[in-house]
């Protein structure tokens, strides 16, 4: 009946919407990231590459890395395109963006170094200032860190550090499962997306 026949094409209609939805990278369907990475791609947050992928276990770069934050972290009506910037880089206005906001020192990377990976300590800290500078979140100094790599950081690293653990800014951070930082490894593209979604 007429009814029956509806209920069948509501039910195609959304099965077919969820199979576009989680083939959007052809390398993404069964990750442990898919989901994130596929609603980050449908706000335009992050984008993949020509070639359909997303490559999500590759390393991503400082530039690649402040773009995704400062896209996600500011409205989603916000013209970057009235940013001034004197970078070179491609995502040169983002760079400049987060100088503005603090979340980065200003002239603190060459354009080379944009370019290069980021690292876990970076990512931490940049995570860390978006929401105490942007957000509005009181920056946590009560506890103690427990990992045993973290010596050759600064005391404003650490402190960043310490607000990231309490808030789980990566996982693993609260609940004591991680013994060691490693605060000079690279992330992927994968951990980065997965990362953003804990700033809220």
């Amino acid at each position: 009946n007429k009814k029956l026949c509806m209920v069948m094409l509501l039910i195609i209609t959304i099965l077919s919407t969820t199979t576009v939805f989680g083939a959007r990278f052809s390398d993404m369907s069964g990750h442990w990231a898919e989901n994130v990475v596929n609603e980050m791609a449908e706000k335009e947050i992050l984008n993949g590459f020509e070639d359909g992928t997303f490559k999500p276990d590759n390393s991503i770069t400082r530039a690649e890395f402040i773009k995704m934050l400062m896209s996600f972290s500011t409205n989603r009506t916000f013209n970057i395109a009235t940013i001034p910037t004197n970078y070179k880089n491609w995502a040169g206005k983002y760079i400049s963006l987060a100088e503005i906001q603090g979340i980065i020192d200003k002239n603190e990377y060459t354009e080379e170094e944009l370019e290069e990976p980021i690292t876990r300590i970076e990512v931490v800290c940049m995570l860390a200032k978006v929401q105490i500078k942007m957000k509005g979140i009181t920056q946590k100094f009560a506890g103690h860190l427990i990992y045993d790599d973290i010596d050759g950081l600064t005391e404003e690293e650490k402190e960043l550090l310490l607000h990231a653990a309490s808030y789980d800014l990566l996982e693993g951070m609260k609940d004591g499962s991680m013994k060691s930082f490693e605060p000079d490894k690279n992330i992927t593209r994968a951990e980065a997306a997965a990362a953003l979604i804990r700033i809220y």
